[in-house]
């Protein structure tokens, strides 16, 4: 229930984003969409791999084996940085994808500045994405629950602000949705991490102690099963 839930809150996020598109204009609508639809469609990819690190991280607690707990993670924060890599180039460049798909030019103008901060988010976010894996399979969902809840309204406030300013300070425009959604998933990703290191459940794993080279054998391995 509190992984159905959070999906939904973060449906509220995107929501919410498209709600305030719609001020700027329609032509921002539908830049917005097609940026974080092709975004989408990264970052799922690279949601599934890291996904992989779930099984193991739950057979290791299940079994009482909290190094493989702390091993399984931290090769995973691993994994996240170096798909991370390829993924901020493939979102960065957005617009070249979209226009060879014969997407109109002035809409791909329209979010180019959108889709480099996105690409900016999405090197946090496989950070996030593994935290949700890792508090899930200890059996903590809604610590990510409440985390995502805290950062809706946080997401609404910094989209208005640096979409359409504040005071004599005119905004950003559709990229201000952009680096609203970088501010946020960098705020979750260092609280999950803070809350792992302090929380007396999570920080029996130790997970940034005695930190390991990346583990090719095992890496890849995670992108087989992702």
């Amino acid at each position: 229930l509190p992984m159905t839930a959070t999906a939904l809150v973060n449906m509220g996020r995107s929501v919410t984003d498209v709600a305030l598109m719609s001020w700027i204009g329609p032509q921002a609508v539908a830049a917005g969409a097609i940026v974080s639809d092709f975004y989408s469609i990264i970052f799922y990819l690279g949601a599934g791999v890291i996904a992989a690190a779930a099984p193991e991280i739950a057979q290791a607690v299940g079994a009482g084996r909290s190094h493989v707990v702390r091993r399984a993670t931290q090769q995973g924060l691993w994994m996240a940085a170096m798909m991370s890599i390829f993924m901020f180039i493939g979102v960065w460049f957005t617009g070249s994808f979209l226009g060879a798909f014969g997407i109109d030019a002035d809409i791909v103008g329209e979010g180019k500045g959108y889709a480099a901060w996105m690409a900016m988010t999405i090197v946090p976010m496989m950070g996030v994405t593994l935290w949700r894996n890792v508090y899930a399979a200890v059996g903590m969902p809604r610590v990510f629950l409440i985390a995502t809840l805290a950062a809706l309204p946080i997401n609404a406030a910094a989209d208005y602000v640096l979409m359409f300013g504040i005071g004599d300070w005119q905004g950003m425009g559709l990229a201000g949705a952009g680096v609203a959604s970088a501010i946020v998933a960098i705020g979750i990703f260092v609280g999950l991490g803070f809350y792992a290191s302090k929380n007396s459940t999570m920080s029996r794993y130790h997970f940034f102690s005695r930190f390991p080279a990346p583990d090719l054998k095992r890496l890849k391995e995670m992108v087989r099963i992702g």
